[in-house]
């Protein structure tokens, strides 16, 4: 997860509270696990990956990206070098659940020194068309769930973001299960697309001549680019950055200062996650969270809050590379530094995650995921 300026100073604390109060008090989640929105009927039974053998798949994923492999980014050779073994262990794992990726290779540049970085991604074709406003030929339309491999320089990255990847490698086990169990195959109305995308921390992500964030170096930017010029149809993007810090112990969730009266709300122990849009995510923001309380087999929140674009820290990851394409696009994290003492540090280590409940929010995202492909995304 990139840094951010944490305010602009124009900004009046009294009218952003009383915008943002307008904003996220329709977002808040009703007692007892009630969902906004109707529940997303699929009228399919899915079948649940345990939770012992969920947990043992993201502890395998992070210990390897973290302890195996280590700091991965594009500082020098040697990182490289490091980032390139992640791409690799990334399409190998896609590959070893059944999938063929698709490798997207291009060239970013940082101190003067050029690199071939990847972005990899699975896709599960759904069986819906609609226009696309570009021609007469109608698109798909599609999900996309990413998730950095990179990390910022002289950190192992565990939870920023081996957890990210992790979760979506898990995301994409359980949708080709769902596949090969299902007999209907048109029952998949809604295409969701994996990808694992380099560059998105910074210095690296910034944009060469400019120093500006999200430059041409950052996988998110191409692959958005790319996307907007085709015409696809993307109904939502969703970024999993750094979701498997969790503490109960009081004063351990901060928030900034212009959202500090969130602690009303949300309480004051990090142990929900967050998912986190600016206004044009904000539909796509509802169906998602009204998906995820019908399903949510464990008591883990998700707590939604959509913002202007132009405030600090909304566009702090991947999807902001989608939104600035004009893309719907959250990002689901556990707040990183607003709550984990390791974040960007040498002690993002595997040891500081809470593996249970990381497991409990996994689970979640995941069947999420499954019912959101599920639903016909037309209506």
């Amino acid at each position: 997860m990139r840094n951010s300026k944490v305010c602009r100073p124009y900004l009046s604390f009294a009218t952003l509270c009383m915008g943002c109060m307008g904003i996220i008090l329709k977002f808040v989640p009703l007692a007892h696990g009630a969902c906004i929105n109707p529940p997303v009927q699929t009228g399919t039974t899915i079948s649940r990956m345990s939770d012992a053998a969920l947990k043992k798949n993201l502890q395998r994923h992070i210990a390897y990206l973290s302890e195996t492999i280590g700091p991965r980014n594009i500082e020098n050779q040697v990182c490289y070098q490091k980032l390139c073994q992640a791409a690799r262990y990334i399409d190998h794992a896609f590959k070893e659940i059944g999938y063929q990726p698709n490798i997207t290779t291009y060239r970013a540049t940082y101190n003067h020194q050029k690199f071939d970085v990847q972005n990899i991604e699975v896709v599960i074709p759904g069986n819906t068309s609609i226009p696309n406003g570009m021609d007469t030929k109608n698109s798909t339309p599609c999900i996309v769930i990413g998730a950095h491999y990179d990390t910022v320089y002289g950190t192992p990255g565990a939870d920023d973001n081996g957890s990210g990847i992790a979760l979506l490698i898990e995301i994409a086990r359980h949708m080709y299960e769902l596949c090969t169990q299902l007999e209907d195959k048109t029952k998949i109305k809604c295409t969701i697309k994996l990808v694992a995308f380099p560059n998105e921390e910074a210095p690296y992500s910034l944009d060469v001549q400019t120093g500006k964030p999200f430059g041409s170096n950052m996988g998110s930017v191409q692959y958005a680019k790319q996307a907007k010029e085709k015409g696809e149809v993307i109904i939502g993007m969703v970024s999993l950055e750094s979701i498997s810090y969790f503490s109960n112990k009081p004063g351990s969730q901060i928030y900034p200062w212009y959202l500090k009266w969130l602690k009303y709300f949300y309480g004051e122990q990090g142990n929900f996650l967050i998912m986190l849009g600016d206004l044009q995510s904000r539909a796509f923001q509802k169906k998602w969270i009204a998906c995820y309380n019908q399903v949510r087999s464990e008591p883990f929140p998700m707590h939604p809050i959509v913002l202007p674009g132009w405030m600090p820290n909304v566009y702090r990851s991947d999807h902001g590379s989608f939104a600035l394409e004009g893309f719907p696009a959250c990002m689901i994290t556990d707040t990183a530094n607003l709550r984990n003492p390791n974040y960007h540090q040498a002690t993002d280590t595997i040891a500081t995650i809470d593996f249970n409940h990381f497991t409990q929010a996994a689970q979640n995202v995941i069947e999420t995921v499954v019912h959101l492909a599920l639903d016909d995304p037309s209506t």
